[in-house]
């Protein structure tokens, strides 16, 4: 029968005590650090005072290195369409057959690394009813945001890369880098229509907060589309800060 999974904050306690063990001094958790420890330990020679204490935290260590794979895949992904890089292209470069399935390599990191980061560490009783509490709090006002969701969705996955919406926006200045914008913006608006058509909430807000939060850092002139779709993003950020604001106050009970 297999273990159930260490936790990913479990396996961190368990790279800075191997850590300790080989003798690292300030050992901090980067990526690529985990791999590093794995490997000294693998390529350590009869002299090294190693033992199973060692090469067992080693073994269980795997799994974050995989995870660090992950997200440096997804990081070059990401970059890669930045660069206007075809999925043809980046295909030929990686262990597939086609562009679809480099297409659905790329949503699966996107997928499984944004859980990652949404996942809370259950530590005890207290923390999984905490958990608990502001996921139905969260699903509860995701439920309600639904008609919200579904509009941004239909209008900015299937709309934003179009000539019609950036010609409404009569903006030479921001058009001028649509073309570099869009490299970052495809991937993501593909995980969009993905969580749409699926009808999940919470993957689909996911994906539309890292959309509109990129849209904001490069200027997007939200104000020059029409009113309705203007004011769903404002609805949107509204949203945002009541689940932000949940976590907040959860994280202060008592």
């Amino acid at each position: 029968m297999e273990k159930p999974n260490s936790t990913a904050d479990d396996l961190a306690l368990k790279a800075a005590e191997l850590a300790r063990k080989l003798g690292v001094k300030r050992y901090m958790s980067k990526p690529g650090r985990v791999l590093h420890l794995v490997e000294e330990v693998a390529g350590a020679g009869p002299e090294a005072e190693l033992g199973p204490s060692e090469l067992g935290l080693a073994l269980e260590l795997i799994a974050l290195v995989r995870d660090d794979v992950d997200a440096a895949e997804l990081r070059l992904l990401t970059k890669a369409r930045e660069h206007q890089m075809s999925w043809n292209e980046i295909a030929h470069h990686l262990p597939v057959s086609s562009r679809q399935a480099a297409e659905q390599r790329f949503l699966r990191l996107y997928a499984s690394t944004s859980q990652r980061e949404t996942d809370r560490v259950v530590r005890d009783p207290k923390q999984a009813r905490h958990d608990r509490r502001r996921s139905q709090l969260i699903d509860s006002l995701l439920a309600e945001a639904e008609p919200l969701l579904g509009r941004l969705a239909e209008v900015f996955g299937e709309r934003l890369l179009k000539d019609e919406m950036w010609d409404q926006l009569v903006d030479p200045a921001f058009d001028a880098g649509r073309r570099s914008l869009g490299g970052q913006l495809e991937p993501v608006l593909r995980a969009v229509r993905l969580a749409y058509r699926q009808n999940r909430l919470r993957p689909l807000y996911l994906s539309l907060r890292r959309l509109i939060q990129t849209l904001d850092k490069h200027g997007f002139p939200f104000t020059k589309l029409p009113a309705e779709v203007h004011n769903d993003v404002g609805g949107f950020k509204a949203l945002q800060a009541r689940i932000v604001a949940i976590g907040t106050d959860d994280s202060s009970d008592s």
